[in-house]
């Protein structure tokens, strides 16, 4: 299994893809700055945690779903479904390979991310103190778990761009999974199970489910 993690990553182009990520981040932990300081803007740790995420979130689906449709719906495209799913691999085990690939993504955008976005907050605030309180150990625990929550819910949000890059084939089925899926979760705060975590639960769900079709789909189709 490692071994196919390996492979589908010596596939992507990752130096270009971190940059961007990198870039992309960069660019928008400077959004949090309006927010920092106009006048009914949020001056505490706890909120400006839940704006950060929620942006990086979006960072994260977006990037995800652009990857889902490198990994899967282009080797259908252009007819080389047989050539990367072939025998004696399982299909099976390939495809939650590339689904390994795209949990590493998740995970390192959630904390790449939170590292820039803290960092940026840290130095403006710094230099122009507008953060009311500080940020102390309770707020660096949310951080950490919102990192790990993310990181699990985008990766679960990755199968169901999967399933529309596999079992229907359909990018405009994806682009409207992902403009629904940012719209019932970007301004919500997901570490609360109730009741903003039930949203992210049944997405998480539905994505468990849709494994189904997926593996029967690619166990008996073939790309001719």
């Amino acid at each position: 299994m490692l071994n196919l993690v390996k492979v589908e990553l010596f596939k992507l182009k990752r130096r270009t893809k971190f940059i961007g990520i990198l870039i992309t981040l960069l660019l928008a932990s400077f959004i949090i700055l309006p927010v920092i300081y106009t006048e009914k803007g949020l001056h505490n740790w706890n909120e400006i945690t839940t704006v950060s995420f929620g942006i990086i979130s979006i960072i994260t689906n977006i990037f995800t779903c652009i990857l889902c449709g490198e990994l899967f719906m282009e080797k259908y495209k252009t007819k080389t479904i047989n050539i990367m799913f072939t025998y004696p691999i399982s299909r099976t085990r390939i495809y939650f390979a590339k689904l390994v690939v795209n949990c590493l993504y998740c995970m390192i955008i959630s904390a790449l991310g939170a590292v820039i976005f803290f960092t940026v907050s840290s130095i403006a605030n710094y230099i122009h103190p507008a953060i009311t309180d500080t940020l102390s150990s309770h707020i660096l625990i949310k951080i950490v778990l919102s990192v790990v929550f993310y990181s699990i819910f985008n990766s679960f949000v990755s199968i169901i761009y999967s399933f529309f890059s596999t079992v229907k084939v359909s990018i405009l089925f994806m682009v409207v999974s992902c403009i629904l899926i940012l719209n019932a979760t970007s301004n919500n705060d997901i570490t609360q199970l109730w009741p903003y975590g039930l949203i992210p639960l049944g997405i998480s769900l539905l994505s468990t489910i849709l494994l189904l079709p997926i593996i029967r789909h690619i166990n008996v189709k073939d790309v001719l």
